[in-house]
């Protein structure tokens, strides 16, 4: 999209999109891995695309996303009468260049002319293009698209409550052991430890169950202090344990602040 007479750009438009564009919904018969690997980052990229204003004879107002928000979307009418296939060329003052505000004010909130007069108008014919709203640059990162999917990720799933960690976080550097020891004990606190469970909610095909014991998914806590291998461990350490074993991921924070905030004497 961004470079369409490069010779990929040819080539994958000749085979797989010779009549539309990479972003529209494409039935092609036996792919190449590569157009594969392009069609299923599709859904993702589309909703961190945004089309910069040049001309703006190739934006619809209501249907392109244009705006920028907390993500692309199109604008917000502030009533019901719209002409529903209006660009944004024809809100735009072809002699001075700016935006027509009178024009403005009769579609839009107030919040919304302000989102719209903040984005510069060209002086001069410049065609309409594509960005990735998540970079500085306008151009797509496997970093931020990353970041992007971990985010939607995020909100498919309820809010976890639990102690700050932080402090232990910074604590788990200054314990007198090994860097690998160390790095070990960060990864256990922050929750990136690649224990089932984790790999699991990852997308990754694995089987959750504990490995050692099949009583319970692996978890951090469950490898850590439920499982019983593990609390054989507990019961061999100088550390005090209690009789039974750790019932929640409570305690693990409480056993963790033991172990690396012992009590001062």
């Amino acid at each position: 999209m961004d470079n369409p007479d490069s010779l990929f750009a040819k080539v994958f438009k000749g085979r797989y999109f010779r009549n539309s564009t990479p972003l529209d919904p494409i039935r092609s018969y036996s792919p190449s891995y590569g157009w594969q690997s392009i069609v299923s980052a599709r859904p993702l990229v589309c909703k961190g695309l945004i089309k910069r204003v040049g001309s703006g004879s190739s934006i619809y107002v209501w249907y392109d996303p244009w705006i920028s928000d907390s993500c692309p979307r199109p604008a917000i009418c502030k009533g019901i009468n719209y002409y529903p296939h209006l660009t944004v060329n024809q809100l735009i003052n072809s002699q001075t260049s700016t935006w027509n505000r009178p024009l403005l004010q009769q579609f839009f909130e107030s919040e919304e002319i302000t989102r719209i007069t903040g984005i510069p108008v060209a002086t001069g014919y410049k065609p309409d293009t594509w960005g990735w709203f998540y970079t500085t640059t306008g151009r797509y990162t496997v970093k931020s698209g990353y970041t992007v999917l971990q985010e939607l990720s995020d909100e498919g799933t309820l809010p976890v409550f639990g102690p700050d960690t932080r402090r232990l976080q910074a604590q788990s550097w200054k314990v007198k052991c090994t860097t690998k020891l160390q790095h070990f004990l960060w990864q256990i606190i922050t929750g990136c430890l690649s224990v089932g469970a984790r790999l699991c909610s990852r997308g990754m095909r694995v089987d959750p169950l504990c490995v050692r014991c099949g009583m319970g998914d692996e978890t951090i806590n469950h490898m850590l202090f439920e499982c019983p291998p593990a609390r054989q461990a507990w019961a061999l350490s100088p550390i005090p344990t209690p009789p039974q074993f750790f019932p929640t991921g409570a305690l693990y924070f409480k056993y963790g602040t033991s172990i690396l905030e012992p009590p001062r004497q």
